[in-house]
């Protein structure tokens, strides 16, 4: 860490499904500033439902895409989701919350996975006696394949976060007033959607639904007979389609539920006002007519997130692989690693 911390920058890397996309951070200055951001699609038979199926070639996209985009650090902020981490909230009297044996025991009431296999780490939240401790578990199994995977790529894991934290981190950083209340943090993938609850600044709850801009696709093939390529032009707006809109609008549908149901169960469980905005993210988030529609279909306000709002880039900082005008939203969850500071360490 002594190297990583001296250079002042965080290399933030997310390996999704459609791509791997990487941002780092200079943290040296009064405000983070964008050293450089790339992107690369993943190989073909590399990742499939959102697991990887075949490391070597992963691994390979990832070493080109570190060497194409200039980066010199060999240390990374990488990150973990869905039913691999455990996230919840649980109060315990304030003078164990700082205890690593407490937090054991208290874990092994609530963790769903065997308590020897897995990683713990936890953060105590502000609040009077009892306070409110967030508890996070993740297979140590996989944890491990993750940092094998970097490390075959020639990377080192300074840090493995969890995506929806990290997420949440970006938001808070660009869009810190706009996060006031209660908002949905609607991520939206190529495979995969994460649907995370926060009220005035603090995560609360996060869900992972299979919709992304994949099926979006798939649903193009094979109703209207676009060839792959054209799919995912449209998709992406290079290219028109006059049938476009009733696709979109069964994606923004999709979301809308998914939205509905993770806030549904969050308001079950605690007194809180009704949901206020809908901010979207991800890759899926410029395709056109999807804010519309997901505003529309949730009747919630909807807005699409800029990553770089408040963390810029830096006069010169190149761009590779990828349009920052078509493609911003997709880089949020790099932008939240990248912005964790070179000095703070893994508990």
């Amino acid at each position: 860490m002594a190297l990583f911390a001296r250079r002042g920058t965080t290399l933030g890397l997310d390996v999704g499904s459609g791509h791997v996309k990487l941002v780092e951070i200079d943290h040296r200055g009064s405000e983070p500033r964008v050293a450089r951001a790339a992107a690369r699609p993943v190989p073909s038979g590399a990742v499939a439902d959102g697991e990887v199926t075949d490391p070597e070639l992963l691994a390979e996209a990832i070493r080109e895409l570190v060497q194409e985009s200039g980066v010199r650090t060999r240390e990374a902020v990488a990150a973990l989701g869905g039913h691999h981490v455990f996230v919840k909230k649980v109060e315990m009297p304030a003078a164990r919350a700082d205890s690593g044996n407490a937090m054991r025991k208290e874990a092994e009431r609530h963790v769903p996975f065997d308590i020897e296999g897995v990683e713990l780490d936890f953060h105590v939240l502000d609040g009077e006696d009892p306070v409110e401790v967030l508890l996070v578990a993740a297979k140590r199994e996989v944890v491990d394949e993750r940092v094998a995977l970097l490390a075959q790529a020639g990377l080192g894991a300074v840090v493995v976060d969890v995506e929806a934290f990290a997420l949440h981190n970006a938001f808070m950083h660009n869009h810190a007033q706009a996060g006031q209340g209660m908002v949905a943090l609607v991520d939206a993938g190529h495979e995969k959607t994460s649907v995370s609850i926060a009220e005035n600044g603090l995560p609360l709850l996060s869900r992972e639904v299979a919709a992304g801009c994949r099926s979006l696709q798939a649903s193009l093939e094979r109703e209207m007979g676009l060839p792959p390529a054209r799919a995912e032009a449209v998709t992406r707006g290079r290219e028109p389609l006059d049938d476009l809109a009733r696709f979109v609008d069964a994606m923004a549908q999709e979301l809308a539920d998914a939205v509905e149901r993770t806030s549904a169960f969050l308001a079950k469980r605690r007194s809180a006002v009704g949901l206020g905005r809908i901010f979207l993210s991800g890759g899926a988030a410029c395709v056109p007519g999807l804010v519309e529609g997901l505003a529309h279909r949730a009747a919630v306000e909807t807005r699409l997130v800029n990553p770089f709002l408040r963390a810029r880039f830096a006069p010169g900082a190149p761009c590779t692989g990828l349009s920052l005008e078509e493609s911003a939203p997709m880089l949020l969850l790099p932008v939240g690693l990248a912005l964790r500071s070179p000095q703070r360490r893994r508990r």
